[in-house]
């Protein structure tokens, strides 16, 4: 896998793109592309046929993009890689860091990008160890302390860059040891991660690095409660206002009187949270975004509308969030079907890039189930 090569893809927005956009305060969508598929797709190696799990970022005049290959979504014991693919104008992108453990029953997912106070490329990306013989390896080593309720366990891990080109790591944290970061944000020299799974993320919880490598705890069981005063939610994307306001945007929130708690605010030192701000919206691997002008966009998978097996016709959405009265407004669904979403989102030049996943193009002549479809990653480009 490490000398694979990919196959990019002209626009695809046009008669054959399946699109729905919701005009709202003059959204408009410019252009989708394909960025990254097996080579011959859609055949090819049937170990890479999988792309998700998407991050972008611009840095050092390149774009950014992180994502997982493997052969599946990883529900059969299936290893897989992160990859990091670089690009000058949107269009043409080349593979600039790959990392696949040797041990094949360990997955490595969920990556995502960040940028350092100091002016480094910062890649947070989880080993898990759900499989055999990986989870009893890791028992071996760590104990079994922190496994997830689900009996998932894992490390978190990052990759930290000058030039994009050059990795050091991967970095073990020994705090964050067998905790599941699965967001970051930096603000005022220091980077925030929420944890949901793990020695401490079990409840919820939030970590604090200096350098993108050691990690410290913050706080736990910072996640909403339901009627029976038991924390819910996992997936968590994170930003920080300039008045150091910590914003949550929560996947599997619980549901009260029929709202979903999944909008989190605290202030620092980030210990106490207010989830009064509910939504009707369940997204997932949601990506949160405060723009320029202030408006908030949140982006997901949103769930079937009109059911269907599988993930039936959920797609990659991206929606406005109405602070006034906490409505979530859909701005476009991009093409997209089946196993997709974990967008990255960036502002850039008044236009919103969105990477995300999907199985769209998949023909899919084996009636395969759904997370085992081919998939591709995708860049959109939206005009605010």
């Amino acid at each position: 896998m490490t000398g694979y090569v990919a196959e990019t893809g002209h626009s695809i927005l046009g008669a054959d793109a399946l699109l729905e956009l919701y005009k709202l305060a003059g959204w408009k969508l410019l252009d989708v592309r394909r960025v990254w598929a097996n080579q011959g797709w859609p055949n090819g190696n049937p170990e890479t046929r999988h792309h998700a799990f998407t991050d972008l970022v611009r840095f050092r005049g390149h774009w950014y993009c992180v994502f997982r290959v493997g052969e599946d979504h990883a529900v059969t014991g299936s290893s897989g890689g992160l990859r990091v693919v670089r690009s000058k104008d949107g269009e043409t992108w080349t593979s600039v860091f790959f990392y696949q453990p040797e041990e094949k029953s360990v997955d490595v997912r969920d990556s995502k990008l960040a940028v350092t106070q100091d002016g480094r490329l910062m890649l947070l990306g989880y080993e898990s160890y759900r499989f055999e013989p990986a989870k009893s390896m890791f028992r071996s080593r760590w104990s079994k302390e922190g496994e997830g309720t689900d009996g998932t366990i894992g490390r978190s891990m990052t990759w930290l860059s000058a030039d994009g080109e050059v990795w050091g790591g991967p970095n073990l944290s020994d705090v964050a040891g067998n905790t599941w970061l699965w967001s970051c944000t930096w603000h005022k020299g220091a980077g925030y991660a929420i944890a949901h799974s793990g020695k401490h993320g079990r409840r919820g919880a939030i970590y604090r690095t200096g350098n993108g490598e050691d990690w410290e705890l913050v706080a736990t069981d910072i996640f909403p409660k339901d009627t029976e005063g038991k924390h819910q939610g996992n997936e968590a994307s994170i930003f920080i206002d300039a008045d150091d306001s910590a914003w949550v945007y929560l996947r599997n929130a619980p549901r009260i009187n029929g709202r979903l708690s999944n909008i989190g605010i605290s202030k620092p030192p980030y210990t106490e949270w207010d989830w009064s701000r509910q939504t009707t919206v369940n997204l997932g691997g949601p990506k949160m975004l405060r723009m320029s002008d202030g408006r908030i966009i949140v982006a997901g998978r949103a769930s079937a509308r009109r059911g269907g097996s599988g993930y039936g016709d959920s797609q990659t959405a991206v929606y406005e969030l109405d602070v006034k009265d906490n409505t979530l407004h859909r701005i476009a669904d991009l093409p997209s079907q089946g196993d997709n979403a974990y967008p990255g989102i960036v502002e850039s030049d008044g236009e919103l890039w969105v990477s995300y996943y999907s199985c769209h193009e998949d023909p899919n002549p084996e009636g395969r189930r759904a997370h085992a479809q081919r998939s591709c990653i995708y860049l959109a480009r939206v005009k605010i």
